[in-house]
């Protein structure tokens, strides 16, 4: 639920829509990052701020489908789930002036790059899809230009 503090590094906080700009995974909410992104186990909740878009909502931290995860069935139970084993995300995030962004989209690109989060090297990876904004990028190496968290869970 909402209310933690987001666990999205201090440095590597952004992600690249290519058309959209940057978007910020940690800093969400007063106080700052009260309501910024919040990676575990099996699901991702809270929000990610584009300039040029708005909110992006990753869930509510709540899911109720099965697994502990989102269903994404329809718009009540929706988020962004991550496979504990594999790291790789599926799902929905919502952006009220964007839609819906498919988290599980980067696996049907060619060659496939799918959105993960791999928990021994603590950042994101891979891409996700937009119908209305194209791809966004998790998988820049520079230095700030990827989401990356901090997590007690992660080196498992």
């Amino acid at each position: 639920a909402f209310g933690q503090l987001s666990n999205i590094d201090a440095t590597n906080k952004y992600s690249w829509g290519e058309n959209i700009g940057w978007m910020n995974w940690r800093d969400a909410g007063n106080p700052v990052t009260s309501q910024g992104v919040q990676v575990r186990p099996n699901f991702l909740s809270g929000f990610i701020w584009g300039e040029n878009v708005g909110w992006i909502n990753l869930g509510d931290g709540t899911p109720a489908g099965p697994g502990g995860q989102y269903a994404n069935v329809n718009g009540t139970d929706f988020g962004v789930n991550r496979n504990s084993t594999t790291g790789n995300l599926s799902g929905y995030a919502w952006g009220e002036n964007i839609g819906w962004i498919n988290f599980g989209g980067g696996a049907l690109a060619t060659p496939a790059q799918p959105a993960r989060f791999d928990r021994v090297a603590q950042r994101f990876f891979g891409y996700a899809w937009g119908e209305n904004v194209g791809w966004i990028n998790l998988n820049d190496a520079t230095t700030g230009k990827f989401p990356g968290a901090i997590l007690p869970w992660s080196r498992r």
